[in-house]
């Protein structure tokens, strides 16, 4: 009787995994699965499983297209730093000659191998070569000088002999120090960049592109004194055992300064460095902030003009401003993903729930004034490409979830499960099987009416075998007599 009941109790059990199975991981998200999309939006679709395109500082497009926006300029980057985003980008994989930017590594490399209190004395060599139409801060041989004031004659003045000076003080010879500059650029991720010389001067072999300028200016914006010496428009260099006055350094970036002129003078502007030789044409690089943005700009290969009254027309000024207008003016934060808010729900192998999927953090990031949600979309990439596996733990990392404007990725985060998801055992199953019954009465009459069929055809071919063995005993029975 016991034997009976267990059977009953194990195809009741079978029949109702068969009628009802419990639905296991494929890859693929379930019909409940939800992605996010703007917090105005009630409806939600189900996410994308695939690969994300770059984002950030080596995106391969950019919010703002030049066909939405040109400017007048071989070269233009704008960059937001506080989420990461590339807002604009003209020909930034165009190698162009950098001038003067070229200062910008200079000064990276003395901050990250130099003492700013060292006393260092300018040589002979380091003003051998000095060409005398570029720029040059007046640097006489036998000077002392901080490392510290040679920065600002550097960085300010632009001086070409502060250089050389510093090279040889971080590395001895100049030439060692620009094979310092080449392996740095290659650990910046510089992919387009070779220097021949410190200071920008003119060179086939020089050269490098407007996004490799703004990772080597990210790093250099890591250091403290970098972003004092950059943001200084005036500096009083102090007398030198060479000479009993002090001198003042002026910037050359007129849109901090405006001891040359104020016309370009943009309140917005935080610091840069400037650039220009003929082939280069005008440049600067320079960031700025108002309100909760932060930008790094890029501008190369800008134009000279002069008005008809004599007035000098700087490119790259312009232009900065002018990027810098549609940056601040067209873009704004918004909040995307939230760790409170399910993106995804995918089923879990070995297990009898599927689990919910969050976001790790608090995704705001930059977006276009009044941007069109229809291109906003919701990425759910998991770690393994065969789906989940129980057991899971809560806040389990299984994967990352990017976000899409249009074609751009913008925004990445992991991706987190919000609760613990157990294995499931034969015990379990039994359990949840019964509790499933109880909650479902309807479910009892179709199991059992389905085990009654079930033994119904059973019991006829076994009766229709017992009925044919029989006629053949007796078939033989006869033959025998």
């Amino acid at each position: 009787m016991k034997k009976s009941v267990l059977s009953f109790f194990l195809a009741l059990l079978l029949s109702f995994q068969f009628l009802f199975p419990v639905a296991q991981a494929t890859g693929e998200t379930t019909d409940t699965a939800e992605t996010t999309t703007p917090p105005t939006q009630e409806t939600q679709p189900s996410p994308q499983v695939g690969t994300g395109s770059n984002y950030g500082i080596d995106a391969t497009g950019a919010l703002l297209t030049q066909a939405q926006a040109d400017f007048d300029a071989g070269a233009v980057l704008l960059y937001e730093m506080n989420s990461g985003t590339m807002v604009y980008a003209k020909n930034i994989d165009e190698v162009r000659y950098p001038a003067s930017l070229t200062k910008i590594m200079t000064c990276l490399l003395a901050l990250e191998h130099g003492t700013l209190t060292d006393l260092v004395t300018v040589s002979e060599t380091a003003l051998a070569d000095q060409d005398p139409s570029g720029s040059s801060a007046g640097l006489i041989v036998g000077e002392v000088y901080t490392l510290e004031q040679l920065l600002y004659c550097l960085m300010l003045a632009s001086g070409n002999d502060a250089a050389p000076v510093i090279a040889e003080y971080v590395a001895d010879t100049e030439t060692a120090f620009i094979a310092m500059m080449n392996d740095k650029a290659k650990a910046l991720g510089c992919e387009n960049t070779h220097f021949a010389n410190t200071h920008g001067m003119p060179n086939d072999n020089h050269y490098t592109t407007a996004r490799d300028v703004a990772k080597i200016m990210m790093a250099a914006l890591e250091y403290d004194v970098f972003r004092e010496v950059y943001s200084t428009s005036r500096y009083e260099l102090p007398p030198s055992n060479m000479r009993e006055e002090s001198s003042i350094l002026v910037t050359t970036n007129f849109l901090i300064g405006t001891s040359v002129t104020a016309e370009y003078y943009d309140s917005r502007v935080i610091g840069g460095k400037t650039g220009f030789t003929t082939p280069a044409g005008r440049c600067i690089a320079c960031t700025a902030k108002q309100g909760d943005l932060y930008y790094l700009c890029i501008v190369m290969g800008a134009k000279t003009e002069v008005t008809e009254d004599g007035a000098t027309i700087y490119g790259s000024f312009v232009n900065a401003s002018k990027v810098l207008d549609r940056g601040f003016g067209d873009y704004s934060f918004a909040k995307l993903l939230s760790p409170l808010s399910p993106v995804a729900q995918f089923p879990v192998e070995y297990a009898t729930e599927s689990v919910v999927l969050v976001p790790a953090e608090t995704i705001a990031t930059l977006l276009p004034k009044g941007y069109n949600e229809s291109l906003l979309q919701t990425k759910c990439i998991l770690d393994s490409p065969d789906g989940l596996t129980a057991p899971l733990e809560a806040g389990q990392v299984v994967g990352k979830v990017e976000i899409y404007y249009d074609t751009l990725c913008i925004a990445s985060t992991d991706l987190c499960t919000m609760t613990a998801v157990q294995k499931q055992t034969f015990a379990t199953a039994a359990v949840q099987a019964v509790e499933e019954i109880a909650e479902s009465p309807w479910r009892v009459v179709v199991i059992v009416l389905s085990v009654l069929l079930a033994f119904l055809v059973l019991m006829f071919f076994l009766s229709a075998w017992v009925r044919s063995r029989r006629r053949r005993r007796r078939q033989r029975r006869r033959v025998r007599r």
